[in-house]
């Protein structure tokens, strides 16, 4: 966090806002948010989501796609929620016995294990809304076989939402 810093203050100062764009979930941005006095509008899950701090904007015309996730946030969904990908992976895993395990599915503490996160960082990295992250543990061609396999059901959901 120091080093980058002056540039942040920089930026701040200049107007320019720093809006996050990450991997990570809503919990683990709101630590980093605090950690860097970011106020501003931030992305998370790989772009499922984008929240907006609420009177962020003068006037805002996407109430229609918003939806109060937070009492400071309002929240604009791209994707499905995570209930029906793990659904998905359930449905799945027959197909692929033994070739995979996921966040949820690990825990915290295997999440630690298999990151080199804490296990209170493992925790909030795994309150996810939208995504699953996956442990593959097969072979290249099956690994394969379950990525065209999750990229037809990610077809199938952007046309849903």
């Amino acid at each position: 966090v120091e080093p980058a810093d002056l540039t942040l203050d920089l930026l701040e100062y200049s107007a320019i806002p720093v809006i996050f764009s990450t991997s990570k979930t809503f919990d683990e941005v709101i630590v980093l948010r605090s950690l860097l006095k970011n106020h501003h509008p931030f992305i998370v899950e790989n772009g499922a989501a984008i929240y907006l701090p609420k009177n962020y904007f003068s006037e805002i015309h996407l109430t229609e796609f918003t939806q109060s996730a937070h009492p400071e946030y309002l929240k604009v969904s791209l994707c499905a929620e995570r209930k029906r990908w793990l659904e998905i992976l359930e449905e799945e895993k027959p197909n692929f016995i033994n070739q995979f395990s996921h966040f949820q599915e690990m825990g915290p503490s295997g999440i630690a294990r298999a990151t080199g996160l804490t296990e209170e960082k493992a925790s909030l990295a795994n309150k996810r809304e939208y995504s699953e992250p996956i442990l593959w543990k097969g072979d290249k061609e099956k690994k394969s076989q379950f990525i065209k396999k999750m990229q037809q059901y990610g077809q199938i959901e952007l046309r849903r939402v």
